[in-house]
Parts: C-alpha cells; structure tokens; sequence
C-alpha cells in the first residue's frame, strides 16, 4: 500500500486542475475585439505566439465578420470595417486575405495566407460590428431568421407571441428595413436547448434589450422574423424580382457593373430579395441606365452568400465602368427551388398570396415540366422517386396544371390544411451538352442542344474557366485543358455559341457571357473542346491543382480519407491532374457531406488514383480524421535562376517536366507565367538558353498565349507551321517579383514609387536622404538607363507597408542593394506622404530623328552610352506601336522602311525586331543579339505616331475612345458636342478613313477633367477644333468620346464589300493602289483586313475601273501574314514607275458550309434525313434544303443522279439559317433517282457553291389494290398476335426493327423507308436537324422553277465547284 501525505496530495490536484486548464487556455482569448464600445464591436486580434496582433482588411467581408461574431458568441453580425475603422493596433499583422464562406467555426479556420505573412500597414487593420443583444438564426439572408436575445448572460429564444412592434425594433436592431406582414409562423428550425422569453415593445426602442423581457418556462414556438432588404433592390424591371440591381452606400443608391456577372451573383441577389431561382442575368444597362454612384465591380460570388456585400468586389466606389454596363437580374417570381444540389434541384416551393409555401409530394409530371421550364432548367430528370431535399413548416398547397400554363403562378393552388410531404425536383438542365470523339466520357469536342439540334461551340475566348464549367456540368471533376482549333475534329451543323466568356463558378454555358445563339463568326475548324479528369476532382482549393480530393468510382463519386495518405498518393494525383510535383499533402479545403469513402494506399507510379489500393470506409461519430487533400507545384516552373521568379521555364505535360521552346516565346507568353507563378509581371524575357538546358527534353510546339491567361495551359499550343522547333533556343524569364526592387505605379516599369522588397515582403522608401544618385542605383538595377529624377513626397502616389530608410549603405551601388535586399533594410520613422519615386530614361534610351514632330522620325536607340538605328528586317505596325507607346506619342500610324526618314550613322543596334504590339520597350519584343545584323543604314525603320491623338480600348487601330495631347499631358474628350464632325477629323489624323460611328463601349478613363470639342469636319487634327475644358461632377452623366472608322483599306465598284477596286486612306484622301507589283499575299492582307475571307483570284487590269481618285505609286510588299494593309512595307519602285493604268482589284472567297438535306411531310414537319426512301406513286411530299451561312441572297439548287440541276429556289431565312422547299405534289417513276443539295451565290459575277449534301436515295413504287390492302391488313394483326407472343418469350432480346415513317397523300397511299434500311436510319434520325419553329406551321407551297440553261449557278456542276468548303 502507497501512502500520499497531504501535502503530496494538494500538490497533485491543482497540478491536475492546471494540466486540464492548459487545453482551456489555448482554445479561449483566440480572438478578441477591441476599441470598440462593447465586447461584440471593435478591432479584430488574434493571439499568437504568446501576442496579440491584428488583421489586414484585404478580402474582408460580412461574411468574415458573420462568422467572427458567431464564434464570439455575439448577435448577428451588423459591419465589417475596414482602414482601422477602430484605431490602428500594434505589434504585428497576424492574419492577411481571410476569405471566410460564412459557415466557419472560426475565422482561424478560414482559408488565408499563412500566419504573420501579410502585405498591409496597421492603417489596414479590420475591425467587426455585432448586434449584441439579438441575433436571427437559420434565415436565407441577413434579414431573416428565427429570432434570439442575449438576457440574463444567456442566449434565448423569442416566443411567438409578440406583436410588429416587437418585430421593427429587431428588424432596426440589424439594421434592416421594416419587417414584412407575416400571415402564417415562417418555418426557420427549432431549438429546444434555449429557454424563452416574451418581449414587449413599444417599437421607439434601438434594441430588443431594451424592451421588457419575460421568462417563459413552458414551451413554445420561436419566434421569426423577415425584414425587408434595404440595402438592396431590383429597379426599372417588370415584376418585383427582376430589374437593376442596386445597392446602398453611405447613405446613397448606387448600381452594380457588369464586369464578372454571372449566374452565382444572380442567385444571391434572388436570395437576398426573397424571390424566387435566378433564371437570368442581364447585362449592358438591359433594364436603362443608373444614376449618380457605381458601387460595385468585379463582384465573384461563389452563389451561397447571404448578401452581395458578403461576395469580394474591387470595394464600395471603386471600378473601371460606365452605367452603360449596369447589371441586371431576372428572378423567378413565383417559384424557387431550395436545398437542392444546383440551381435546378430542390424542394419546389412557390409564392402564392403574398407568401412562400411549399408543394405537396401528390403532383404530376405536368407539374414538374412547368417549374422546370419555368426556371429555364429543362425536362424534369426521369426519376423523382429516391430525390429527398428536406421538408419545411411552410404553408402547404397542392397543385394542379393543364392546358398550355407557362408557370406554376397560372396552376390551380389549393392550401392543404394537414400536414403533407414537400415535393422534391430535379430537372435536367438546359440546355443538353455532350463531349464528342473524346478519348472517354470526359473529353471531347464540346456541343450544346438547340432547338432540338446539337451544335458546336466556337473556340473565339476559350479558356480554362469556360472548360471548368462543362466539366462540372458533364460531372467529370476538374478541367484539365481546353482545346482549340478543332482538336477533336470538325463537328457539323450549327455553331450555337461563340465568345463565350465564364467566370468559372457558373453552373451551365448558358449562365455565361456569350454571344447570341447562332450568332459567331466562326467555321467548324475553330470548334471547342476539353479535357476534364474523369476520374479525380480537387474542391474548393485557391487554383486547379489545390484542393479536397474527391474520386470518381462505382458510378459516383467519393470521398478519400487520409488514414492512409501521404506523399505518394498526392504524387499520383498531382500527375493524373497534370499539376506538376506535390507540395503539400494536408490544408484546410473543408470537408463534403460524404457518410462514407474510401483509404487509398499508392506505390507513387500509378496513372490514376483509380490503380490504387482503395479499401471501403464508413466512417462513426468516434473518427477523428479528416477527408484527404493535396496542393500541387502546378504545371510551370522557373528552373536555374537565382530566384522562384527568374529562370528558365518548364513546362509539365504528359507526367515530366520539359523545357518550352524559345522560338516562339513572347513577352505575352511570359507575362502569363509571372502571372502564374504569383510573381509580378515580365521584366525581361530569353530565349538563348542563358539559364542551361536542364536535364529534361524540350517540348516542340509554340505556345500562343495574348497575355490575359492565368496560367500556360489556358494558351493556344500547336506546331510550328513552316519549321521544327530550333531546341538549343529556351525559353526563359525575369518576372519583376524577383527583383530587389520595383518602380510602382507609374506608366511603365521604369518610372513610380521605389519599392525594395525583403523576402516575400514589399516596403516604401522615405525621401528623407533621397537622391538622384540613389535613383540611378534603382534605374540600373532595373535596366532602364539613366535617373532623369528622383522626386519625393509620393509623388506617385502613397504605397502601404512598412517604410524603410534610403540609407548609404544600401544604396551605393547594384550590389549594396541586392545584399540589404537579403539581409534587410533599416525601418524609417516618416509616413507614406513621404514616399520615394525615381523617374528613369527608359530601356534603352529611345529617340526619333529627322522627322516632321517629336512623334514621328527615324527610329534610335542608345547603347554603351552610343546612339545607334533599327533594321527594317520584319519592322511593322506593331513595333511601332511599341516605339510611340514608349514616347508618349498615341497611336502607331505607319511603320516606315528603307531610312524613309534618311541614313543614320554609327552602330545598327537591333535587327530582326518582333512586338506583339503590347510592350513598354524595344528590348521586350523578339530581336537579334544587340550589335548583331545584316543590314546597311539604307535600311534604316523608323515610324509614324499620332502625336496629338490616341484611341483606347477599340477592337482595332481605328476604333476607341478618345484622347488627345493638350497642354503637354493627355486628355479626354466628352461627348457633349460630340458628333460626326468631330469622328470625321479623328479618322482623317489617325489615317482611318471615313467615320462610321461616333459612340461606342471602350470603357471610361480616370480623367477628372477634360475638354468638349466642337468641329467643322475639314481640320486637319483634332487640336485645331475648338476646345473648351471641363470639369466633370457627381450630376455629370455623359461619357467621354469614341469613334469607329471604317479603316484605310475598301474594295470599290464590286457586286459586294469582299469584291472590287482595292482604295487606300493615306494623307486624308482615298486612292487606287498600283497593280504593277499586286499579288496574293498583298490580297490576302486585304481580305483578311476586311473579313472577307482568303483571296480567291487577283486583278490588275482595272476590271473595277479607275475611280475617280489617284493612284498611289509606291508598291506594296506584303508577305501575308500581316493583319492590315498598313503593316506592309511601301516602297518606291526601284527600276521604274508605276503604270498607273495598272489597278489592283481582288475576289475574295466566300466560305459556304455543307447543306443538309431532309425528308418534309405534307404538313411542313420534318421528320428525318435518310439515306434511301421508297416513295407511293402520287405521294405528295417536299424535300429541304438548309444551311447555316453568314451571306445571305442565294440560291438552293435541287440535282438528281447524273448531276443536272433539276430545280432551284431562293433561299429564304435569317441570321444565318437559310433554307428552301421542294414540293412534289404528285410523284412519278420520273421522279426517282439519287437527290443532292447545293447552296450558291453569284458575287461580281462569280458563281460560289458549296459542296454537295449527303444523298438522299428516292425509289417510286406502285400503288397498291384494295384487295392487297385488305390481305396485309389480315397479315398485319396475325403479325401483331405473333410479335406479342414473341415478346413475352424474347422480351430480354433487343429487338432488330427500326422505326417506319409513313406519310398519308391525297390518294390513300404512303411514302414508307426501305426495310433493310430502317435500322441505319433509326440511327440517323437520332441526328437530324429540325425545321425552324417559325416555318413549322406555315402553309408553304412553293412552285418548283425549271433553272435556265445560263444560270450561273450551273457552273458549281458541270465544272469543278469555284469554292470547296
């Protein structure tokens, strides 16, 4: 026996009482708020490392302050402040870019940047504002819930028996509007763990706290509550659920921009209004323009916010927009689906007198196609039996429909006084999508259902945001690639969308931007596809390769566990998604709905999850352990640099790292690996293997990115056209997030706030000991020549962060900085008002000499402290935009060749120059070695820029909005005295040819002021109009000027735009163009120019006439592949001068697709497109013809067996379906043989011709007796007896018949398919193209014409077809 004195004794228990107190003391006091006026307001801290510190406001939300509140145990959460609404903390910034869903347990668990890594000053620090006393609990919106009191230290619920009065002072208490008349107890869930109080108000008090609170000690039903929003509402719509949406803020109404609108933004807005499913989104001001404020953009809902305040947006009055682009939305309001697992599943519930109630499980099929096309979801799923999305308290009605009712609202409803089943719905979608000639279920070219056809989708903007959400709708997990150009072949039929634009969260195609149906102007070979990981899916991670790890097996997916997950497994995930190397196998990516999954234990070499070991799992309320996860490196690298973001690319394809070739490797290109990579934007770029070879092949395709991707795999990748890939040439890259320092918002990465960086950490740099010395240490660093200045005071503006010294030490030299970079710099004492800039000369040092202004000349650049020219070997438009961008000169006029501008002397520094247009400096584009060429200064490139004019954001050179140089800095120009006068002398300067049109969306500048322009319309530049300044305020609601010009190249005197005298625009007049050196890639630019196609055939003996102009005499050197006409080399002929009797012309193709042909009954229903038929003599039916074409006014040609055109009709149609009836009123023997379509245009006396459709077989057969009739209708129900015996024993046999069509004619016969065909052409009636609806009816009775021996179209038959498309 142990004897414990009791001393002994004591000692053990309150050191047991301390050990079970230290769990207590790390759970509590995580989180506090403080300086505000109660323990439920204030800043935010969070203790850490045994010290408080505070949060940034990037990314802060209601939604973060509504869990903060929740896990505080405070009411409903009432603000979420920002800019240290509560006084600025100390010590350090513990949390930054928290981006809480809502539903947390504490913000702690909120996905945001690892602890103490932040970019934010405590004039950042975020603060949170919670109801104190009352909280609404359950509620599908802010303003809506059963309601709770905080009494007596304790949370309560409210009993139901209180009165309005009792209602506003809860509703004003969470400042919300005045509560809505209630008819009937909302149902918000029960608890029964809360003791109940009875209020009484007289409805003047703040709080609910203030009112008299009596204990209730039975039970009781609690109390709800829906107040009206008053931060949002629907304005200018047609019901009180659609409209434009508006917010309010600080006291004023504002609109909401179009900018990443989508259907997940929509749905909370439905929400948040208490109406019914979102069933639209509008954009572009559909519902009129707003007034006075914007307050929102960039709004990216994920769809479950209570609020659209709760979604991440720019920040209130922060955007780039016009309220010509205020969004829009359309709610359902009468019906809503709720609880379900997307936008068209869930328990059907409709608002009916006032109020929402639930439908009883007792409806018809009827019923559920009314709600499903109601909300634009589709036929109802075929089964409904195993759907349960919960049941409600709601009033209860049951539901009756027929006849031809559009929506639930038009149903007969009938209130159930008992209790009764909600109904649950699933509907199908809409519309229908499919993956074709994929390699599996989830990879294929993508097509849509319309009108009960399938059609392609154009790959015009397709990117991986657009492959997400059709992998999510195929339910094929993660979108892995999206493909361009037809990748899985050329589909057939309609092209139904095009410029499709998707935020990624959307739910169906249809929910994202995109052009109207049908309308695109694409052909099959630019066909959309994708590659979806059909077997494995990451939820809910920062990017594609992060994420909960969910698999697809036994027909579903499921959940993994990480009992047995390690490095292996998230390597084999990491490979089958195509995400590179695994970086981390846990992170908080929260946890599915799943009752069970599986354990999965890998070798690490599998191709798939699904070759792994995979053991069942049901997990019990006693397991511990969490659902696996997996964070990738991704599929980019920066590989051998000094740095993450220096090096040389690679790229992960295929399982293995591999080298990017550098031949076709752009700043674009570039741009989107910084991107990627999180760092920054491209400093410079290499393509010489200046970071090795590295061990791994060399991946031969040219990547093709425009810059705006998020990652490398968004770009358009394909082989090299005219030459393999050079594989010594590597690509490489010096992303600016790798530089010791950086010059901030300024123009370009060579003038703005000096900012150093210390690790991950970007800090200011006070002026106090700033010189233009210290300056040059900066420029050259960054390789952007000599320090002109080193201004202070924040000169470009105040940055945030911590604020260091300028000292000595540090800034001596390159090598000074790069060390304190490393080892960090001295904290300085004054504030961002004191802010360093640097304004440097450039990279290289640029001029332009010799010509007739500052913006125009031949083009210099400085080198080793020597200025030296540019070759034109490949000079064009687009290095010359870079050259006048880099001067502060507008728009690119004319690349100019041959020293246009006379010799230079000295050095040839660049050679071989190739801009993609969008760089800040010559040394981005692609070029020789500096000092390397094979040029003379006779060809010495030089340029034209528009030195008092720039159009911005227009879709070409030609197009945008205005600004012009006044004053010595740019300015706007408002539209108030705006008009063709004006257009008309913008297009002459910017050498545009005539005006078009004199508005257009091209966005809003930042200009606080500007000027209105008046012209007479014979000025020669915009600054010699009259010119008034003005200063735009709050009441203003005009926009700033744009223009539309027709372009410097027409085709005159042609049968349409695509055919005729080729005229170019050059020193304010039109001309002829000298057909002496005009050949087809000169065409081709044209044509290509005018979006007219490729050329057809070329003129030069003035077939279109002389005009009335002059005719240039310079020739023109195109080498085709050149976007405009401009773009190409001019020259004087060298040996002689033009003829001017020699005028260019062109025909350029038109590009027609392969018609459809279809079998028509009497009654204009088309049935089907078989291959053969056999047709009753004097059988009437009709034949159709169909195309999907963008030129209108052709020609239908009907051929028989030996290829003689038998009948022709006008096409009739439009947009871009055409199409045309053949009528037999009464066949003959003379009628049968083998039928083909044919669609052709006559263009400047041109006949153009499709290829021919498929086949249609017509064999004529006689009528038969009635006797016969009667004996096969005796054989008939004998066959019937028998085929029912037959069945009952074979019914597990497919059965080998297909499907009969029979028409009816006038004389008792019929048309019926050949019966060793049927079961071919069941198949393809699977396929066939249905007749426009608005012709479905129609009583067409075209008489068939006789084609006279001279129509042109007879061309397209007895000779090869002009135009094969």
């Amino acid at each position: 026996m142990i004897f414990i004195t009791a001393e002994k004794l004591h000692f053990v228990f309150y050191l047991s009482i301390g050990l079970l107190s230290v769990p207590l003391l790390i759970e509590c006091d995580k989180i506090r708020l403080v300086g505000g006026p109660s323990n439920c307001s204030g800043r935010l801290e969070v203790y850490h490392n045994d010290s408080w510190g505070t949060v940034c406001d990037d990314h802060w939300s209601i939604a973060n302050a509504d869990v903060v509140c929740r896990e505080l145990n405070c009411g409903t959460v009432l603000d979420a402040k920002n800019g240290a609404f509560f006084g600025e903390g100390q010590n350090r910034i513990w949390l930054d870019d928290v981006q809480c869903t809502g539903h947390e347990p504490s913000v702690l668990k909120c996905p945001q940047r690892p602890m103490g890594e932040n970019n934010c000053h405590h004039s950042e620090d975020a603060g949170v504002v919670c109801s104190e006393y009352v909280r609404v609990v359950n509620g599908s919106n802010l303003c809506s819930g059963r309601v709770e009191v905080h009494h007596d230290g304790n949370w309560k619920r409210v009993c139901n028996d209180w009165t309005k009065a009792d209602a506003d002072v809860v509703c004003r208490e969470i400042n919300c509007g005045p509560p809505v008349d209630q008819a009937e107890v909302l149902y918000f869930g029960e608890t029964h763990d809360l003791g109940g109080v009875k209020p009484k108000c007289f409805g003047n008090e703040s709080s609910l706290s203030q009112c008299r609170l009596q204990e209730f000690k039975e039970s009781c039903v609690s109390a709800t509550v829906v107040c009206t929003n008053k931060l949002l509402r629907l304005s200018n719509g047609t019901s009180r659920c659609s409209g434009r949406v508006e917010v309010y803020h600080n006291g004023q109404w504002g609109t909401v921009c179009d900018d990443g609108w989508g259907m997940p933004e929509a749905d909370v807005v439905c929400r948040e209004m208490n109406c019914g499913s979102a069933h639209s989104v509008q954009y572009r001001a559909f519902f009129g323009r707003g007034q006075d404020q914007i307050w929102l953009d960039d709004v990216e809902c994920a769809g479950h916010e209570k609020s659209l305040a709760d979604c991440p947006h720019r920040g209130f009055g922060k955007h780039n927009c016009a309220h010509g682009e205020d969004a829009g939305v359309v709610c359902s309001d009468s019906v809503r689906l709720f609880n379900g697992t997307d936008r068209c599943s869930g328990r059907v519930e409709v608002f009916h007198n006032g109020q929402w109630g639930k439908i009883c499980n007792n409806w018809g099929n009827e019923d559920a196609q009314v709600v499903c096309n109601e909300l634009n979801c589709g036929p109802p799923k075929p089964t409904q039996e195993s759907l349960n999305f919960g049941d409600s308290g709601l009033r209860a009605y049951t539901s009756r429909c027929s006849g031809n009712v559009t929506s639930i609202s038009q149903c007969t409803l009938q209130e159930l006084t008992g209790r009764c089943e909600a109904v649950s719905l699933s509907c199908g979608g809409k519309p229908p999508l499919r993956l074709v000639n994929g390699t599996d279920r989830c990879s294929g070219r993508v097509e849509v259902q319309h009108n009960d056809q399938w059609g392609t989708v154009c790959d015009d903007q397709w990117d991986i945001k657009d492959a997400e959400v059709v992998c999510r709708a195929m339910d094929c997990g993660t979108a892995k690639t999206a493909k361009s150009s037809s990748f899985f072949g050329q589909g057939q039929g309609a092209i139904w969308l095009d410029d499709v634009g998707c935020i990624g969260n959307e739910t169906s195609l249809m929910h994202c931007r995109h052009s109207t149906l049908g309308q695109h102007d694409c052909g099959h070979g630019e066909d959309a596809g994708v590659v979806c990981s059909a077997n494995i899916r990451l939820i809910n991670g920062t990017d594609q390769c992060s994420g909960r790890v969910e698999f697809y097996h036994g027909g579903q997916w499921s959940a993994a566990y990480n009992l047995t997950w390690g490095m292996n497994e998230s390597a084999v995930v990491c490979r089958e998604m195509n995400c590179g190397d695994p970086v981390k196998l846990s992170g908080s990516y929260g946890q599915g709905r799943h009752s069970g999954g599986y354990t999965i234990s890998c070798s690490g070499r599998e191709s798939s999850l699904t070759l792994c070991t995979v053991r069942e799992y049901v997990r019990t309320g006693h397991d511990h352990f969490e659902e696996a996860s997996v964070q990738c490196s991704g599929n980019v690298k920066l590989s051998d640099g000094p740095s993450q973001c220096a090096g040389r690319v690679e790229f992960y394809d295929k399982g293995q790292w591999g080298n990017v070739c550098g031949e076709s490797w752009d700043v674009n290109d570039a741009n989107v690996v910084c991107r990627q990579l999180n760092c920054g934007r491209t400093h410079k770029i290499t393509t010489a293997a200046e970071y090795g070879h590295g061990t791994g092949q060399t991946w031969i395709d040219q990547i093709e990115c425009n810059g705006k991707e998020s990652t490398l795999s968004q770009c358009p990748q394909s082989p090299f056209r005219y030459k393999p890939c050079n594989t010594s040439s590597v690509a490489g890259v010096v992303c600016t997030g790798s530089l010791e320092v950086r010059l901030a918002n300024g123009r370009d990465e060579c003038s703005g706030r000096v900012e150093v960086r210390h690790g991950n950490v970007w800090q200011t740099v006070c002026d106090t000991d700033w010189t233009l010395r210290k300056a040059e240490v900066v420029c050259e660093q960054l390789e952007c020549g000599k320090a002109l200045s080193a201004p202070g005071a924040a000169h470009f503006g105040q940055g945030n962060g911590s604020v260091v010294e300028a000292s000595n030490s540090c800034f001596d030299n390159v090598t000074s900085l790069q060390q304190c970079s490393l080892k960090g710099f001295r904290g300085a004492r004054c504030g961002h008002e004191h802010d360093a800039s640097a304004l440097c000369a450039g990279n290289p040092p640029l001029r332009l000499v010799n010509g007739t202004d500052r913006c125009s000349g031949r083009v210099e650049v400085q080198h080793n402290d020597q200025w030296g020219t540019v070759c034109d070997d490949q000079w064009d438009i687009k290095d010359a935009e870079v050259v006048c961008r880099a001067m502060d000169c507008g728009t690119a006029k004319t690349a100019k060749s041959s020293s246009f501008f006379g010799q230079g002397q000295g050095a040839i520094w660049l050679d071989d120059v190739g801009c993609i247009g969008n760089e800040t400096s010559l040394m981005h584009c692609r070029h020789s070695t500096l000092g390397q060429h094979d040029c003379g200064h006779g060809e010495d490139a030089g340029v034209v820029c528009s030195a008092n004019i720039r159009l911005i954001n227009g879709t070409d050179q030609c197009s945008g909005r205005v600004e012009f140089y006044h004053g010595g800095r740019w300015s706007a120009a408002y539209n108030l005295t705006w008009g063709m006068t004006e257009t008309a002398v913008v297009c002459r300067e910017m050498n545009c040819g005539d005006p078009v049109r004199f508005s257009g969306s091209y966005g809003q500048g930042r200009h606080s002021g500007g000027y209105t322009i008046s012209c007479s319309g014979r000025e020669s530049s915009l600054t010699l109009c009259t010119l008034r300044e003005y200063v735009r305020t709050g009441q203003d609601r005009f926009e700033e000027a744009s223009v539309k010009c027709s372009g410097n190249v027409k085709l005159s005197d042609g049968s349409s735009q695509c055919a005729g005298r080729v005229e170019f625009y050059d020193k304010g007049q039109w001309g002829n163009v000298c057909g002496e050196s005009w050949d087809v890639n000169d065409a081709d630019v044209a044509c290509r120019q005018l979006n007219c196609g490729r050329t057809h055939k070329i003129t030069t003996a003035a077939e279109y006439g002389h005009g009335t102009g002059q005719t240039w005499i310079d020739q023109i050197e195109c080498n085709g592949k050149e976007s405009t006409l401009s773009q190409c080399p001019q020259r004087p002929f060298r040996d002689k001068t033009c003829n001017t009797s020699s005028v260019a012309g062109v025909v350029c193709t038109v590009k027609l697709d392969k018609p459809r042909i279809s079998l028509t009954s009497p009654h204009e229903m088309v049935i089907y497109s078989p291959d053969k038929i056999s047709v009753t003599k004097g059988s009437s039916f009709s034949i159709t013809c169909s195309i999907h074409s963008t030129y209108p006014g052709g020609f239908f040609y009907l051929t028989k067996s030996n290829k003689s055109t038998v009948a022709s009709l006008s096409a009739f149609g439009h947009s871009i379906l055409y199409m045309a009836h053949f009528e037999f009123p009464a066949l003959d023997y003379t009628n049968q043989g083998e039928y083909n379509c044919v669609y052709g245009l006559n263009m400047s006396s041109m006949s153009f011709c499709s290829v021919p459709s498929k086949s249609l077989q017509v064999t004529v057969i006689a009528t038969l007796s009635s006797s016969v009739v009667s004996g096969l209708v005796g054989g008939l129900l004998v066959l019937v007896l028998v085929l029912v015996i037959g069945y009952l024993v074979w019914r597990r046999r497919r059965r080998g018949g297909g499907t009969i069509v029979q028409f009816s004619n006038r004389f008792g016969g019929a048309i019926m398919q050949d019966v060793d065909e049927r079961i071919h052409n069941t198949q393809v009636n699977e396929n066939a193209q249905s007749r426009s609806p608005e012709h479905s009816t129609a009583d067409v009775d075209n008489s068939v014409e006789r084609v006279p021996e001279d129509l042109a179209g007879r061309v397209c038959y007895e000779l090869e077809p002009l135009v094969l498309s």
